[in-house]
Formats: structure tokens, sequence, C-alpha cells
């Protein structure tokens, strides 16, 4: 019998997929713990939202209070400075869906520059969250 390359590597996946599946299965019958999955409950969630918010919240008064102003009505103090006014977040928090406000934070438009080099995705999901509190 001729051996070929790669037939040990597919018989040892093979073996490793069906060891596996036995032991999740077992796992999933003693227990309510499904493959090490556990549900958040909603006290740990609002901390989470919470912290988000916290975190939006300080990269807001850092980056974007001095134009957007207190509320976000684009209205701070170096607003007249602008070429243009500085955009409504309020308006724009209840008009325009997250991905898209997402992308305007993290792209440059005009005088606002875009984020997406200076902060990560998680900053500025947490900022886009802080500013539809807005709304």
């Amino acid at each position: 019998m001729k051996r070929t390359k790669g037939k040990p590597i597919k018989y040892t996946i093979s073996l490793f997929i069906i060891i596996f599946s036995i032991s999740c299965s077992r796992i999933n019958q003693q227990s309510h713990v499904r493959h090490g999955i556990i549900p958040l409950s909603s006290a740990v969630s609002k901390k989470l939202d919470e912290a988000s918010l916290a975190r939006g919240k300080i990269l807001y008064e850092h980056n974007c209070f001095s134009c957007h102003g207190d509320k976000g009505q684009g209205d701070g103090p170096l607003a007249h400075q602008q070429d243009h006014p500085p955009a409504n977040l309020q308006k724009m928090a209840r008009e325009v869906k997250d991905f898209k406000f997402f992308m305007s934070i993290s792209q440059w438009q005009g005088d606002m520059p875009g984020w997406k080099e200076s902060y990560n995705d998680i900053d500025r999901e947490d900022l886009v969250a802080y500013i539809k509190t807005f709304r």
C-alpha cells in the first residue's frame, strides 16, 4: 500500500474533531454551560455599556468638545474658527445609521480630522456610543 503525503495529517485532524465533538457533547449533557460560552447577565452588560459611555465621554471631551460643544450642537468654543460650521451631532445621532456615523468619525471630512489612525475601533465605538446619548 502506497503512502501519500498528507494522509496522516488528515487522519489526525479527523481524530481530533471526533474526540472534540464527543467531549463537547458530554460537557453539554452534564452542564448548563455550552462550549464554555456564558451569556452575560443584564447587570454585567449594563456595566460594560456604562464603561463604554465613560470612555466615550473622555474621548469626546478631549477631541470633539472644542468644536462641537457640550451637547454636540456645533457650538463649541472653537467652532467660529472653522471654515465650515461643525456638524450638529445631536441631529446626526438621530438621523444617521450607526455604521455610517462610525465611518464619519473615522474619516477626514473638511476641518474635522479622521480618527481612524489615532484611535482603534473600540475607542471609536465608545465615542459613537457617547455621542448617541445626545439624541
